[in-house]
């Protein structure tokens, strides 16, 4: 099985952005209280503390309608833009800009070039709406959560995490949720958060067991660790998991298999030089 590891693409510097992802997984969703009210969750905007109590089902449906469409080889990039214009003719219709921004997403996952900026697009408009209304629908968050990790939002960063963790508390085993959250927890400059997301990608990886996205995942999120804490352990196990991969999908795109082995170096040499200066760890 191959990964679509090519978007996992991490600058030694910088360690950019894991942009990869995966699937969303049809739910139903009962109505929650808000975030907020639980007192579990940091307040850092309306997405995060909406409470979910308004008909979750039309959303939910919709998702199904759109997957079931999709599975047919129904094109998503065909039902966004024929659900967009229907949107815009009536801008308070919030689901009609969910059945728009789903196929948006949908679009995205499929294998291929894609154009970022119709997720941009479908993102941006459920912010404008939100200012007016909310839909007080669990699908609606989920959407705008993935989205917005997607895109990397990082002045909505901490709202993002918050929600996230919601969303998993409601629904843990969602890898949709889950695997975007991770992305978000690793880039974070706090190392429990950090730690945070290495465990919820080793639970990815018990869950998926052989699955060389998984494994990609892991190995990025201890790419991140170990940039923070300089750490021997780290270091060693972002390796292993970088090896795992290559074990896995020992074939990949030549590209992506000179990813995983520069990380494997750089991460050596880079270690290496630390201790050598006695600023390695452990």
């Amino acid at each position: 099985m191959k990964t679509n590891y090519r978007l996992c693409l991490v600058n030694a510097g910088a360690m950019a952005a894991c942009l990869c992802s995966i699937g969303l997984i049809s739910v139903a969703a009962p109505s929650d209280k808000p975030a907020g009210e639980r007192g579990k969750f940091e307040k850092f905007g309306p997405w995060q503390d909406e409470a979910w109590t308004s008909n979750n089902a039309p959303y939910h449906n919709v998702r199904v309608s759109i997957d079931k469409q999709v599975a047919q080889g129904v094109s998503p990039d065909a039902l966004a833009a024929k659900f967009a214009p229907l949107w815009r003719q009536d801008k308070r219709n919030l689901l009609a800009l969910f059945r728009w921004g789903y196929a948006a997403r949908k679009a995205r996952l499929v294998p291929g070039p894609f154009n970022i900026n119709k997720i941009i697009a479908s993102d941006h408009a459920m912010e404008e709406a939100y200012r007016v209304q909310r839909a007080h629908a669990y699908d609606f968050s989920r959407l705008r959560f993935l989205n917005g990790a997607e895109l990397f939002d990082y002045p909505k960063q901490q709202q993002l995490k918050g929600l996230g963790r919601r969303l998993m508390e409601r629904k843990p085993k969602d890898d949709g949720v889950k695997y975007q959250l991770v992305r978000l927890l690793s880039s974070s400059e706090d190392v429990a958060e950090r730690h945070e997301a290495i465990g919820l990608a080793q639970a990815m990886v018990r869950e998926h067991p052989g699955m060389p996205k998984m494994v990609a995942l892991q190995a990025h999120t201890y790419d991140y660790l170990w940039s923070l804490t300089r750490s021997h352990s780290d270091a060693n196990q972002a390796i292993a998991a970088h090896l795992q991969y290559l074990q896995l999908n020992p074939q990949p795109p030549k590209e992506l298999r000179e990813l995983a082995n520069r990380r494997i170096r750089v991460i050596t040499q880079v270690q290496a030089a630390w201790e050598k200066q006695g600023k390695g760890k452990p």
